[in-house]
């Protein structure tokens, strides 16, 4: 199945409209907070991995819209430290405003045969959340290996609620279990032609990858990257 759009939507831009919190999930001491958005354009297309961008006064930043299901109302945003607007999406209130630009980006193509494979790294997991409840829905086959420094890695709660027998998840913590020479040797033996490599997270973790992918035979084209 595929995402039920056209799989490669247009980069939209344009003036700032106006958003509002419905709902916060966790407290200002914690290392992120879910923040969820009224969703206020009409008849624009959202596909796992699109960005939106958040302006206060004259500074924005771009947080991964991180659901799927319900995007036609809402945006779910992770949102730990960051600049002015990251502080002040994470101190906000329901009902509290906040200009909007989005949403942006090309998004995650559609899975191949074999599915998803998908790596992520700190706080690019965000952006690949939506790829895995997508697959959960459809019962399309995904692996999601999240490379983070705990103790409370980002989407860890979210990750751990999936229950799919179509979706294997790794947690691995660099703090305790040290940065792989190799990222994808820790996914195991797989016919990477197959399955949809996707990536997410710093410039180290993806340049890994990319020199992971060609040790392999495959070439830069076949990694879909999100930085």
């Amino acid at each position: 199945p595929g995402w039920g759009r056209s799989p490669r939507p247009t980069f939209y831009a344009g003036h700032p409209v106006i958003c509002t919190v419905q709902s916060i999930m966790g407290s200002a001491e914690d290392d992120y907070r879910r923040v969820r958005l009224q969703r206020p354009w009409r008849g624009r297309e959202v596909v796992p991995g699109q960005f939106i961008r958040v302006h206060v006064a004259d500074q924005f930043d771009y947080f991964a819209v991180t659901n799927f299901r319900g995007s036609d109302t809402h945006f779910d945003l992770l949102v730990s430290g960051g600049r002015l607007s990251a502080q002040s999406l994470r101190q906000s209130q329901v009902s509290e405003q906040f200009e909007v630009t989005g949403p942006e980006g090309r998004g995650y193509p559609e899975p191949l045969a074999d599915g998803y494979l998908l790596v992520a790294g700190g706080s690019g997991v965000a952006s690949l959340l939506p790829v895995v409840e997508w697959s959960v829905t459809h019962g399309v086959p995904c692996r999601l290996l999240y490379l983070d420094r705990g103790p409370r890695m980002l989407g860890s709660g979210q990750l751990s609620a999936v229950t799919s027998p179509s979706v294997s998840i790794t947690i691995w913590d660099t703090a305790s279990q040290g940065r792989p020479a190799d990222v994808l040797s820790l996914v195991g033996e797989a016919d990477l032609t197959r399955a949809r490599v996707c990536a997410c997270g710093p410039r180290g973790l993806l340049t890994n990858i990319t020199c992971a992918l060609l040790s392999r035979g495959l070439g830069p084209g076949d990694l879909h990257l999100n930085s």
